[in-house]
């Protein structure tokens, strides 16, 4: 990958709600589907899944941004995937019991552990079925 392009850019940080900005690179809906779906491979799938990345986003170009106050880097447009998407970008039998940020979320959960208190209630939200 090239060195990031750092153009200055307004783009809202969903982290502190800064507007200024540095454009680090940007994708197509293309190279977004192809990570997911070969085209080579499944290219229904593929075509199928550019389609949602396009209506997801709004357009056919997604760019990562570095937020010139925090430092977060984020996309924009911000947007989450939907149940179409997930469907088209991963093919499951089933949801696995285990993924490697559930690890993540238990050892940061586990470091907070003395500041919750005894047995806190935790609700997990996801796009899972």
């Amino acid at each position: 990958m090239p060195p990031y392009s750092l153009v200055p850019t307004e783009a809202v940080c969903p982290a502190c709600t800064q507007a200024d900005g540095r454009v680090l690179y940007s994708v197509t809906s293309e190279q977004a589907a192809q990570h997911y779906v070969l085209r080579e491979v499944h290219p229904q799938r593929n075509a199928d899944l550019v389609r949602v990345i396009e209506r997801l986003w709004g357009g056919q170009t997604c760019r990562v941004v570095q937020c010139a106050a925090c430092e977060f880097c984020f996309s924009d447009p911000y947007v989450a995937g939907d149940a179409e998407f997930y469907t088209l970008a991963y093919e499951r039998t089933g949801y696995p019991a285990w993924k490697w940020e559930f690890e993540q979320t238990r050892t940061a959960l586990g470091r907070l552990r003395p500041t919750l208190g005894p047995a806190p209630a935790l609700l997990e939200v996801g796009a899972g079925n």
